[in-house]
């Protein structure tokens, strides 16, 4: 066999010869169900992803957003303190890879944890209104630690972020 050859010499080699064997044990087994039935046939949904998405967020208890409120007040401002100011939630989006980038580099932290508390984020800055209030430079800076001390203690608390 060709693979043989390609893995000579590896650990792997024994796993693989072990589950080729048992794949031909049972090659010739007529499966012990045979059902043309299709469970999650697109035809067969009757919601949205929102809404798929909205009960497994209430499944898993995700971390409420009005937690990092305090913080994100503390960095931006109201919108009638700075009308004229770039919305706190556009600068967010704006510089997200980056931030998110820079935290995960510092803290270990997968992407994708660190993606879900900065939408979270994001989101509350959009429903307070709040506005850039600094040079964006420094405000970069900040947000990127505040969003790695979130992390760490929504890690700490033992919520666990689970792939929607």
């Amino acid at each position: 066999n060709n693979w043989r050859r390609q893995y000579k010499g590896w650990p792997a080699l024994k796993k693989l010869e072990a589950i080729d064997r048992m794949l031909k044990s049972v090659a010739e087994t007529p499966p012990p169900v045979r059902s043309r039935a299709k469970p999650y046939s697109l035809g067969k949904l009757r919601h949205t992803l929102r809404t798929h998405y909205d009960r497994k967020r209430a499944h898993y208890h995700l971390e409420a957003p009005s937690l990092h409120d305090r913080d994100l007040r503390r960095l931006f401002v109201d919108a009638d303190e700075g009308p004229r100011r770039l919305s706190a939630a556009t600068f967010l989006r704006q510089h997200r890879k980056e931030i998110r980038e820079r935290v995960a580099r510092w803290t270990g932290e997968y992407e994708f944890t660190l993606d879900q508390i900065l939408k979270e984020m994001i989101q509350r800055c959009r429903d307070l209104d709040l506005r850039l209030k600094g040079p964006a430079s420094q405000v970069k800076v900040d947000f990127a630690i505040m969003l790695a001390v979130h992390t760490v203690q929504t890690l700490h608390r033992g919520v666990e972020w689970h792939p929607m």
